[in-house]
């Protein structure tokens, strides 16, 4: 099984609008490497998975998905709140 991860940074840059994830000309280039990949059979990965992309990600057809570390700071607050 292959896999490709679209690097969406090196890819806007290469496009020619660095960081500009939501560029038409990035989007249509991500769109098309999910749907060749998917077509042939192979997973297609993308980096940055969070609560306010996850269902757009996999509705376009990505398979292998990372998400995003989430920052707690539960024991703090509980200590906070004992210390009271």
């Amino acid at each position: 099984m292959s896999l490709v991860i679209i690097g969406e940074g090196d890819l806007s840059q290469n496009l020619g609008v660095p960081r500009q994830y939501d560029h038409p000309s990035v989007v249509t280039h991500m769109r098309w490497i999910v749907e060749t990949f998917n077509a042939h059979g192979a997973f297609c990965g993308h980096p940055h998975v969070g609560p306010g992309n996850i269902e757009t990600l996999i509705g376009a057809g990505y398979r292998w998905l990372v998400a995003s570390p989430t920052v707690s700071f539960e024991a703090l607050e509980r200590g906070r709140a004992l210390a009271r």
